[in-house]
C-alpha cells in the first residue's frame, strides 16, 4: 500500500507540473486572444477597414484557453460548483461524495475525451481544412480539447485515488512561469 500511496503522489507532481505548463499556455493564449481584438478594434476604428481574421482566431484561441486551464482550475477547486447539498458533508461522506462526482464526471471526460480524439484524427486523416478568413486545418481546433480532456480524467483519477485511500499531499508549488523555466534551462 506504501507504494501505491508513493507512486500516486509522484503521478501527482508531474501532473501538477503538465498542468502548470498547460495553464502557462493557456495564457499565453489569452493574451494572444487580447492583443487580436485589439487590432482588430484599432483597425477598424484607425483604418475604418476591418482585419477579418482576428475575430475568427480570437475565436480558435478562447476555445485553447479555456480547454487547457481547465485541469489546473480543477485541481485548484477554482471551478463553479453547487454546493446547496454538500457544505454541510463532513469526513467519510465528503470524501464519498467527492469520490462519486469524481467517477461520474471523470466518466464524462473520457467520452467528450473519445469523441474529441477520434473528430481530431478523422479531420487530420482527411485533411479537412477551415475556410474562414483564413485556411486552417481543422484538427489543429480540436487539439486542446483533446489535451484538456485527457488532463482533466487523469487529475479526477488522482481524486478518486487520493480521496479513496485517504492520502493527503500539499504539493508545495511553484510559480507556473518559473516551472517552465526551470524545463527549458
Amino acid at each position: 500500500m506504501d507504494i501505491f500511496k508513493k507512486v500516486t503522489k509522484v503521478v501527482n507532481r508531474y501532473v501538477t507540473m503538465l498542468e502548470n505548463i498547460l495553464l502557462t499556455i493557456s495564457g499565453v493564449f489569452l493574451i494572444s486572444m487580447l492583443l487580436t481584438v485589439c487590432i482588430g478594434v484599432g483597425s477598424r476604428a484607425i483604418f475604418n477597414n476591418s482585419i477579418l481574421w482576428t475575430n475568427e482566431l480570437a475565436s480558435y484561441l478562447m476555445l485553447g484557453t479555456v480547454f487547457l486551464a481547465a485541469p489546473w482550475v480543477l485541481r485548484k477547486n477554482a471551478h463553479i460548483i453547487v454546493d446547496i447539498f454538500t457544505y454541510k458533508l463532513k469526513g467519510k461522506s465528503l470524501r464519498f461524495n467527492t469520490i462519486l462526482v469524481s467517477i461520474i464526471a471523470g466518466v464524462a471526460c473520457a467520452i467528450y475525451f473519445w469523441f474529441s480524439f477520434n473528430i481530431t484524427l478523422n479531420h487530420y486523416n482527411n485533411g479537412t481544412v477551415n475556410m474562414g478568413s483564413f485556411p486552417w486545418p481543422r484538427f489543429a481546433l480540436y487539439i486542446p480539447m483533446v489535451i484538456g480532456f485527457f488532463f482533466l480524467i487523469v487529475r479526477f483519477l488522482v481524486m478518486i485515488i487520493t480521496n479513496l485511500f485517504g492520502i493527503q499531499e500539499k504539493i508545495e508549488e511553484e510559480d507556473p512561469l518559473e516551472q517552465v523555466n526551470n524545463l527549458l534551462q
